[in-house]
């Protein structure tokens, strides 16, 4: 492959064969298939990790409630057993989601 760098930061890769030559813009940099291991292999941003965990925090918080309802309507709403589960649940993940936001943050 031929590894290119946009400005933008954004890795390209193309055949070597030439096939995709014309998708090569003039604004970007060949630079080699070592640099563009070290650019696929850098570790992403606090806040972008801290973003990312929090869109996985919400898929599974939502999943949680979809479930309090299910319960709700399949149970009635004095159904207590399944309810209190998924309140110790959903407990569960906001102390896991600080936490996992803290050890991001704590990295040097």
């Amino acid at each position: 492959m031929k590894n290119y760098l946009r400005p933008d930061g954004s890795l390209w890769a193309f055949e070597d064969d030439g096939s995709q030559d014309e998708f090569i813009a003039s604004d970007m940099t060949p630079i080699s298939e070592q640099e563009a291991m070290l650019i696929i292999n850098r570790p992403a941003p606090k806040a972008d990790r801290i973003s990312l965990l929090q869109a996985v925090y919400d898929n599974d918080r939502n999943k949680l409630n979809q479930a309090w309802l299910s319960a709700m309507i399949a149970d009635g709403v004095d159904e207590a057993a399944r309810k209190a589960v998924i309140v110790e649940h959903m407990t569960a993940l906001d102390v896991q989601l600080e936490a996992d936001i803290l050890a991001i943050v704590m990295e040097e």
